[in-house]
């Protein structure tokens, strides 16, 4: 079956997320995918994962897969400290040449490392996209056991300065401010999301906030990644970062109410909070 044309290129792991409830699709592929495509965008994803997961769509989600042993895994608990993770499983890199050629002319193309899987000589690769990275998979480290800790940022400067716009949170630089502010002046727009707090968009040497709504949280499992995605995809269309942040805050800070996938926007969704913005 031919590759259908696409707005909106992700790279990235799919994973298998190990839940109290029981193992479900995960990733920034997933949760940014879904919610691009909420958005109104064809997406297709380049992709690797086991024999556990055989799908060539995921929702409207068109997949290009390089089949791997296994699929990359992660279990995650949440504690009053903040979350534990621990990888114990990882798929096969991506790199350029896993890339279909009808999907490099993307107009926005979207990093989104999960276990430092994706090529981060890909930045030069789409020189006409609008550039998106949610680098937290390059700032992953895992030991033997497979306990996932906060490696360095500093090697990745000069693919950050490549990017359009950079988005992590708060815990994907451990809390440390000081890379936080090492980052921002890397790159030419980063933003720092931190769960109830909102984000801050750091850009031209300033700092400015937006706020969360008061959401009880169900479960934050990609509320990064949504955000992201209706980020870049609004910074894309409008070349308004305030306003982009304003509409992905406002869905994120929903999505949290709902547990796994189902915490994705619906197009509803995404029309409410556009037309909310608007007003």
């Amino acid at each position: 079956m031919p590759l259908p044309p696409i707005d909106y290129l992700l790279i990235g792991h799919i994973t298998r997320d190990l839940t109290p409830q029981g193992a479900t699709a995960g990733g920034t592929v997933a949760y940014s995918g879904l919610t691009a495509a909420a958005l109104g965008l064809r997406v297709g994803a380049v992709t690797s994962f086991g024999p556990d997961m055989q799908m060539s769509k995921l929702g409207d989600v068109w997949l290009c897969a390089v089949h791997a042993q296994q699929t990359t895994t992660f279990t995650n608990e949440y504690t009053a400290s903040g979350r534990r993770q621990h990888i114990t499983g990882r798929a096969l890199p991506l790199g350029l040449d896993h890339i279909p050629p009808e999907w490099r002319t993307a107009r926005i193309v979207h990093l989104g490392p999960v276990a430092a899987e994706v090529n981060p000589g890909l930045a030069t690769a789409f020189p006409q996209a609008y550039l998106g990275l949610t680098p937290q998979g390059w700032f992953r480290a895992w030991d033997e056991s497979g306990e996932v800790t906060v490696g360095p940022w500093e090697p990745l400067r000069p693919t950050l300065a490549r990017a359009h716009s950079v988005i992590l949170s708060l815990e994907d630089v451990g809390n440390d401010e000081k890379a936080v502010l090492g980052i921002a002046e890397a790159c030419p727009l980063l933003v720092v999301t931190d769960g109830a707090h909102g984000a801050r968009l750091y850009m031209e040497g300033r700092m400015r906030m937006v706020p969360a709504p008061a959401t009880p949280v169900a479960d934050p499992t990609g509320a990064g990644d949504i955000f992201a995605a209706a980020f870049f995809a609004t910074h894309q269309e409008t070349d308004d970062p305030m306003q982009a942040a304003r509409l992905a805050t406002a869905i994120a800070s929903r999505s949290v109410t709902r547990r796994g996938l189902a915490s994705v926007p619906s197009r509803q969704e995404v029309q409410a909070a556009r037309a909310a913005g608007r007003s």
